[in-house]
């Protein structure tokens, strides 16, 4: 019955989650985490989820299978729950015997349902798992963070969904602000729409800012 349960149990804890999300109530992460487990050193694998469960303020753990669980982060934001899972991770390994061998970790998003975020949580478990340095990989729903760098196509899906910016400038003292529209992001650099009778005023040290679209 346990082994018939425990779905129930995830999605239920995924759920309320989910509408705490869409409430606005908080900022919401999940990770999967997989420890070693040897079941003839169960008291180090014990020592390690306590340590797990005090460092992380006593978020919700569930358990779904030997030596993987999920971790429900509430009231933190994605980069700062992979700050705290990299020094839980060091704290783990450093003062038990069990070792952290995979972390996938995800923030729940408003438009996410069950089966969405459990598929986007599981991608970034696989990597971690097959991942040589044991990296902790994670991202959201409309982008993924990674340890080799890939800022640039992080940029580009950032200005995707937000592709509204102001822009900040000074003419003789004086502030100039303006709204612009992001057009494209390519090699680095950004292609803006702006106020024709703004763009003579507005410059990067000696070049203009913009040019006629």
């Amino acid at each position: 019955m346990q082994g018939s349960i425990k779905p129930y149990i995830l999605r239920a804890l995924i759920e309320a989650n989910l509408e705490s999300v869409r409430a606005n109530v908080s900022a919401t992460c999940i990770a999967k985490i997989e420890l070693s487990l040897d079941l003839d050193d169960a008291f180090s694998f014990k020592n390690a989820l306590k340590l797990l469960y005090v460092k992380s303020e006593f978020s919700t753990i569930h358990h779904e299978e030997d030596g993987v669980i999920i971790l429900f982060l509430q009231d933190v934001k994605i980069h700062q729950a992979k700050t705290l899972l990299y020094s839980i991770k060091r704290e783990i390994e450093s003062s038990t015997n069990t070792v952290i061998e995979s972390i996938g970790m995800t923030l729940l998003d408003k438009e996410d349902t069950y089966n969405s975020l459990l598929k986007r949580l599981d991608e970034h478990f696989v990597m971690s798992k097959f991942s040589s340095k044991k990296e902790i990989f994670y991202g959201t729903k409309d982008f993924s963070f990674y340890k080799s760098n890939h800022d640039k196509d992080v940029l580009r899906s950032i200005f995707k969904k937000h592709p509204l910016v102001k822009i900040h400038n000074l003419y003789k003292g004086i502030p100039i602000t303006d709204k612009s529209k992001i057009i494209t992001f390519e090699s680095g650099r950004l292609i803006i729409t702006a106020d024709e009778s703004k763009c003579p005023f507005m410059k990067v040290k000696s070049s203009p800012i913009c040019s006629m679209i």
